[in-house]
C-alpha cells in the first residue's frame, strides 16, 4: 500500500508493544516496568477532577521517585481503565486523566493530606478522554512525585490499572487510606 493510500484510508495508527525501548532512539537501555491495579470506589475513593475540594484527595494517590535524569524523556505512564467483567460488551469509559505533583520534602511518609497542596501547582497536568487508556511520555526531574488518577466527576466506580515505565528501577508505592 502506498503511504497516498495509507493517509486516504487511515486517520490514527496504533503500534502495540510489550515496552517502550523504540521512544526514545536509545536501544541500549532499557525501560523497566512498575504496575499496580486499584480502584475508584463511589464515597471512597473516587474524589472526582476538582482540586479545590476536600474529596479530590480521597482518589489513589501513588508516589514515584526517581534518582536522576540523564535528559530526554525518563517516564512513560499509562493509565487503564478494566471493563467490568459482566458488562465487557456494552462498556462505557468514565472520562478520567492523572495529574502529577513534585512532594515537597517536609510530607510525612503515606497518603498525603489536601492541606500539603494548597496552592500547589501540578508539574504535570495529563489530558482527560472518554478512554480505555490514556498513555503520556514525560521529563522528570530527579525526586518524589504523587500521580493522582481521577475520574472527572467524583463517585465514579471504576477499576483501573496504572503503569510507569522508567529507564531506572522506580519504586511506586500506593498512599494508604
Amino acid at each position: 500500500m502506498t503511504m497516498e493510500d495509507f493517509c486516504v484510508y487511515y486517520e490514527e495508527m496504533d503500534i502495540c508493544c510489550e515496552s517502550p525501548n523504540f521512544v526514545d532512539g536509545d536501544l541500549e537501555s532499557q525501560w523497566i516496568c512498575s504496575q499496580a491495579e486499584d480502584r475508584w470506589e463511589e464515597g471512597k475513593s473516587a474524589g472526582g477532577s476538582d482540586r479545590k475540594t476536600n474529596e479530590f484527595w480521597t482518589n489513589p494517590q501513588y508516589r514515584l521517585r526517581l534518582k536522576e535524569n540523564k535528559g530526554g524523556i525518563n517516564v512513560l505512564l499509562s493509565l487503564l481503565q478494566k471493563p467490568d467483567e459482566e458488562h465487557r460488551r456494552k462498556v462505557q469509559f468514565h472520562q478520567m486523566g492523572f495529574f502529577i505533583y513534585k512532594v515537597p520534602p517536609e510530607a510525612p511518609g503515606g497518603r498525603l493530606p489536601s492541606s500539603l497542596f494548597k496552592g500547589a501547582s501540578p508539574v504535570c497536568v495529563s489530558r482527560f478522554a472518554a478512554t480505555r487508556e490514556l498513555i503520556e511520555s514525560h521529563s522528570l526531574q530527579a525526586g518524589e512525585y504523587l500521580i493522582i488518577p481521577y475520574t472527572y466527576k467524583p463517585n465514579m466506580t471504576a477499576s483501573f490499572i496504572i503503569t510507569t515505565y522508567s529507564k531506572e528501577p522506580v519504586k511506586m508505592v500506593r498512599g494508604h487510606q
